[in-house]
């Protein structure tokens, strides 16, 4: 039970980390970060569907496979909102200094 919210945790850091840096590197305009969050939840989304396919026998790894999809999709959310953040900090320091 313990190796299962360890997985879980890690699977969503995983989304963190992966949406932040990819953030933090390419999404430089509000359009951009958009489409990361709307990239994130169709990753979300089409792991999801993976997982209730059905090629897992196992109802409880099926269970863990799905909540470590979600984990994913909401660390993904949380590394965009952080990308969004910043982006808006440094607009603002601009409007700022202008």
């Amino acid at each position: 039970m313990a190796s299962s919210l360890g997985a879980l945790l890690l699977a969503g850091g995983l989304g963190g980390a992966v949406a932040f840096i990819l953030g933090l590197a390419f999404a430089r305009t509000a359009p951009a970060v958009v489409a990361l969050g709307a990239l994130g939840a169709a990753l979300a989304c089409a792991f999801q569907a993976l997982a209730s396919s059905g090629e897992l026998a196992d109802p409880l790894v099926v269970q863990l496979v799905s909540a470590a999809g979600t984990a994913n999709g909401l660390g993904w959310l949380a590394g965009t909102l952080l990308v969004a953040r910043i982006r808006a900090l440094e607009f603002l320091d601009a409007q700022e200094a202008a």
